[in-house]
């Protein structure tokens, strides 16, 4: 049980946390009013508190926390302290250490009602905090512990700390906490400038004196005065705001640092001051919530403690709750965990709900107003925020700016150049306003994958895209953005059958732009069906790879309806698809055997023998139903046009239908040999995604015999082969099989928790099962459930679906080696 406080009425019992609150509020030389005023409550709670009255309740002791200086780190025990759960003596803040010998006697008395003048010296000189003109915060500071401890360890190694981020990120806030908490370093003050306000750089110098308190000397200039103040002085200026006056703030400080060589400045900027020995640090937005996080992890995600914390200040009954845990989670994520822009909706919960504020953010730069009426102008709309930067950028900045906006989730250096360049902007001339919206914190730069790649958070692109909105220029650049993803895709299909590069890179680069691809597919809805039809179909086997195939399977049904009956390329591979995914998914054989026969029928009007021969494969899916051998027919001849062509990848396709047949058939001895010469051509030629599939395959054969170890085999290889590919369908497969591996090993509650996380994996993949893999579910799943307790069996099954994708393959991966 916690430990209670009690009241300190003998000697030798434990000191009161009213009785500690005085003292420090001596030693701080701070009347009630003044401490009141700092933690923002009545004079008359903290007499109450320091007359052991009343306890302190978890906010209260935060907030006096802040104003007694408490360091963040401190603050979790401070508040432990404040609320009777540890002893003095059981919490020393490192700031203020045991109590001295000498001071104890005065101390005690103190604590139980004496007054006295002033502390011992040696005690005040702990606390006693440096002069300061640092504003008291009226709101409580969320979130930001590491960042809190890598400024302090950056301005430990540097005099000139710049603290970047793009507006709103909160790095005026972050400054100002680490600079409370830097009271004690310097002796000689912390001293904070605010340049926003300023039109003319020249008052730079000026408001940094006014803030310090130096006065102007006749026919002198104010900065060479600064420099004297400053130059034994152990001090530190915070700069705040210099992007608009940012050459100007970076030669006041080159001459301040030069003059002063124990003076310290911490810079917030949207870049960086770009001088000699500065140190730059990127402000983070604050953490965002993942996809379906229970209630007690979300609450604890910094941006949306921040959103709950507001909306309770706003509308004082506000919680987040599980009814709207779901519309919050969506707010802190779409805007980007930026602090004011969820200060800003958070203030609106007065008079709308969460899930209406989270439905209306695809127009947030209307509804995300009404901030503070003393903040700055710039902070009390959202679009005023965004605008603020954007007035400071070239007119090339602007330009490039706004035709970015067409890119969703992010774009290489390569797609910059060829979607964004003409019409004013030269292609060699894009990197270098790239870096340059880079550097102003409105562009992101993620070196994190293979290929460094840009993006923008959501709330700057739809800012930018305002200016594209409804002009020729932004239905130009759209038409571009869309005739590059086709070439992208055509390129990436190529290379997926030309051999050229793993399948596994190529995979990579599609699922890294499936935003884009998307965006590219609904504006060729209304705008270029054709060219649309031509990027939903050049490459649609990818996106059912990624999981994604329900998807690409409804796009190309639109584009089909919709474009016009011509034999091209684009629609017999739209058709096969069809065929393909409506004969393996959907048992709708008649309509699957439809689009082939038209697949088909175009292959041969343009005469193309690689498209005739992939359709003609295919379609033994839906044929081995009704015709099984017109279906052998179609294998046979795509497998003699295969090796006419003298495509490796095209004859390990023929072999793996073959295979597929003769398995449906139940003949799995015919049908191992065909997947074995399809696996072993799929080796040699990069073909990963294939290589996993038919170990996966091979591993229920060798199940359907009962050779439960070499079905084990297959399955490793298969995991270990696809590992870190985020192949959802290909996974699932191996976690089935397995599962009847231990069905017939008799290991039923393993078996169980392997089938719920397959079942789980087709869930969030909102993916089915193929027709020719349904019948080893069913089979294993009956034999599993039969073997065990009903509720032992579901308990089992319900912890396997609550496994993550990465917790599924992970157990997979112990159940192999175990």
């Amino acid at each position: 049980m916690p430990r209670q406080a009690s009241a300190p009425s003998q000697s030798d019992q434990p000191l009161s946390f009213g009785g500690w609150l005085k003292w420090q509020r001596k030693v701080l030389d701070l009347t009630q009013d003044q401490l009141a005023q700092r933690a923002g409550c009545a004079r008359v709670t903290i007499r109450k508190i320091e007359t052991n009255e009343m306890r302190p309740s978890r906010q209260m002791a935060e907030l006096l926390a802040r104003a007694l200086a408490i360091s963040v780190t401190e603050r979790a025990t401070f508040v432990e302290f404040a609320r009777g759960v540890l002893t003095l003596e059981e919490w020393r803040p490192q700031q203020n250490g045991p109590i001295p010998a000498a001071d104890r006697e005065a101390f005690v008395a103190a604590a139980r009602g004496a007054e006295w003048d002033e502390p011992h010296s040696a005690l005040a000189s702990i606390d006693r905090p440096t002069h300061n003109n640092l504003p008291m915060q009226l709101t409580s500071f969320i979130g930001r512990e590491s960042e809190i401890v890598e400024v302090r360890r950056l301005l430990a190694e540097t005099r000139l700390l710049t603290l970047m981020g793009a507006g709103g990120v909160g790095k005026t806030r972050l400054t100002l906490q680490v600079a409370a908490e830097e009271l004690g370093t310097y002796s000689d003050g912390v001293w904070l400038a605010e340049l926003a306000p300023l039109a003319d750089p020249a008052l730079i110098a000026s408001t940094i004196a006014s803030a310090v308190g130096v006065r102007e000397e006749p026919n002198r200039p104010i900065l060479a005065t600064l420099g004297d103040h400053f130059r034994d002085s152990c001090a530190l200026i915070v700069l705040d705001n210099c992007e608009h006056l940012i050459a100007d703030a970076a030669q006041v400080c080159d001459n301040l640092l030069h003059a002063a060589p124990r003076l310290t400045i911490i810079a917030t900027s949207r870049e960086a001051l770009g001088i000699g020995g500065e140190t730059a640090y990127r402000v983070p937005s604050l953490d965002i919530p993942a996809d379906a996080m229970p209630l007690d992890a979300l609450s604890h995600v910094a941006s949306v403690r921040l959103f709950t914390e507001r909306s309770a200040s706003a509308k004082t009954d506000f919680a987040l709750t599980t009814a709207n845990a779901s519309a919050v989670a969506q707010i802190c994520r779409r805007l980007d965990g930026i602090p004011l822009a969820i200060e800003l909706a958070a203030a609106r919960v007065r008079s709308m709900t969460a899930e209406q504020i989270a439905a209306r953010l695809d127009d947030r730069f209307r509804i995300l107003t009404g901030g503070s009426r003393t903040a700055l102008p710039r902070q009390q709309t959202l679009r005023a925020l965004i605008d603020w930067s954007y007035r400071l950028l070239t007119e090339p900045e602007k330009t490039l700016l706004s035709r970015l906006s067409v890119f969703a989730g992010g774009w290489t250096l390569e797609a910059a150049e060829s979607v964004c360049s003409g019409h004013g902007l030269e292609a060699q001339n894009i990197l270098d306003l790239l870096t340059h919206l880079v550097d102003r914190s409105l562009v992101v730069l993620d070196e994190s994958s293979d290929e460094p790649r840009y993006q923008m958070l959501e709330t700057i692109r739809q800012f930018a895209r305002e200016a594209l909105a409804g002009t020729e220029e932004g239905s130009r650049i759209r038409d571009v953005h869309l005739r590059y993803y086709v070439t992208l895709l055509e390129t990436a299909a190529d290379a997926w059958f030309g051999q050229k590069i793993p399948q596994r890179s190529t995979l990579s680069r599609v699922r890294q732009e499936l935003d884009n691809l998307r965006g590219a597919l609904t504006w060729a809805t209304n705008s270029n069906v054709e060219l649309g039809l031509q990027l939903a179909s050049v490459f649609n086997g990818a996106w059912h790879h990624l999981g994604y195939g329900n998807e690409i399977y409804e796009w190309n049904c639109d584009f089909l309806q919709r474009s016009a009956k011509d034999a091209t390329p684009a629609r017999a591979w739209a058709l096969a698809y069809l065929g393909w995914y409506e004969s393996a998914f959907l048992d709708d054989v008649e309509q699957s055997l439809s689009h082939y026969r038209d697949s088909i029928a175009i292959w041969i009007a343009l005469g193309d023998q690689r498209g005739l021969a992939l359709s003609l494969l295919s379609s033994s899916t839906a044929l081995v139903v009704t015709d099984p051998i017109q279906a052998h027919n179609h294998v046979a001849e795509g497998l003699r046009l295969a090796e006419a062509i003298g495509d490796p990848i095209l004859i390990a396709t023929a072999h793996l239908r073959m295979g597929e047949l003769w398995r449906q058939q139940g003949d799995d001895a015919r049908a191992e040999k065909h997947y074995q010469r399809s696996l072993n051509l799929s080796r040699s030629t990069h073909a990963e995604l294939r290589v996993g599939t038919i170990l996966n395959t091979l591993a229920f054969i060798a199940l359907h015999r009962n050779d439960l170890r070499l079905a084990r085999m297959y399955i490793l290889e298969a995991l270990s082969h696809i590992a870190g590919m985020d192949l959802p369908g290909i996974v699932a497969d191996s976690l089935t099989a397995l599962a009847g591996v231990s069905a017939l090993q008799q290991e039923t509650l393993v078996s169980a928790r392997l089938f719920g996380a397959t079942a789980a994996i087709f869930e969030r993949t909102n993916t089915r099962r193929q027709r020719i893999d349904r019948a080893d579910f069913d089979r294993y799943l009956a034999l599993a459930r039969s073997q065990a307790d009903p509720s032992a069996f579901e308990a089992a099954f319900a912890t396997g679906r609550a496994m993550s994708y990465d917790e599924a393959i992970a157990y997979a991966m112990e159940v192999l080696h175990g």
